[in-house]
């Protein structure tokens, strides 16, 4: 049998969305959260925005420090999930953006980055439009994807095999997508490094929260369906990322005025989309 690479463009530059372009004249009204939260649980949708932790294996009072701060950094992550999902349901209702998992998803992920940009206790310290080239045996593309992702990072290899759900997860949301609306789905994932600083004894994320989003295309589509019929990939990947340093002091000012309940509902939305990789000394 002959091999057989594919070829092409797996993803492009994702869109960005300017909430004010849906408006009508006069206020927005305010969304039913609750319900929201509800149908977003009952679809089940395809799954576009990630969360994935990488805490540093501490003990003791480090650890306490440590995940004091993931605490808040994942009650923001739920609180804007509650909103986003309620902002996407209100656009769906008044015909704004089609009942298409992928389509809805991708506006999801479009409001969370909205969000996450808005929110002056994420300060951001770059960012940049990224073009790589894999070429790679089949077998190796998810670590080439990660290795080219993570660059920079200070993530070792060693966890990359954690990650593979989130690998999983976006080559079964690719091959479920429909093309209907010109848009096979957007994805957003945010990761965040955990650094103990043993000098001041404190926890920062410091500049490791990295947002990485982009779009598939129907190279990716044709690749995830027929993937058997390859032996090896040829693919350019565009992506858009930045990184952001997370004030603790400015968060925990305006913590106390977060509603706790819509927390909590974002939270039991997307706890399957959390991942925590720990990092070892």
């Amino acid at each position: 049998m002959s091999r057989s690479t594919a070829e092409g463009v797996f993803t492009r530059y994702p869109e960005s969305l300017e909430l004010d372009s849906h408006k009508e004249s006069g206020p927005s009204p305010t969304p039913d959260l609750p319900r929201a939260v509800k149908i977003a649980k009952a679809q089940d949708d395809i799954q576009n925005i990630f969360f994935v932790n990488f805490p540093a294996e501490l003990q003791g009072a480090s650890l306490d420090e440590q995940k004091a701060i993931m605490d808040m950094v994942q009650s923001w992550q739920g609180w804007a999930t509650t909103h986003v999902g309620g902002k996407v349901q209100q656009m769906a209702d008044a015909g704004q953006v089609a009942r298409i998992a992928n389509v809805q998803g991708s506006y999801r992920a479009q409001i969370f980055d909205y969000l996450m940009r808005k929110a002056t206790w994420f300060v951001k310290t770059f960012e940049q439009n990224v073009q790589k080239h894999i070429e790679v045996k089949k077998i190796e593309f998810h670590t080439a994807i990660l290795t080219k992702a993570l660059e920079g990072f200070g993530v070792p290899a060693s966890v990359f095999s954690t990650l593979e759900p989130v690998l999983q997860s976006i080559s079964e949301g690719i091959k479920t997508s429909s093309t209907r609306e010109g848009k096979l789905g957007q994805y957003w994932i945010m990761l965040t490094k955990y650094n103990w600083d043993p000098a001041t004894e404190t926890t920062r994320t410091g500049k490791p929260i990295r947002i990485i989003q982009f779009r598939v295309t129907e190279e990716a589509l044709e690749f995830a369906i027929n993937k058997f019929k390859y032996d090896s990939v040829s693919f350019d990947l565009q992506f858009n990322q930045y990184q952001a340093e997370f004030n603790s002091e400015v968060y925990k000012k305006i913590r106390p005025s977060i509603d706790q309940k819509h927390i909590d509902m974002g939270l039991d939305v997307i706890k399957a989309g959390i991942l925590n990789c720990p990092i070892p000394p």
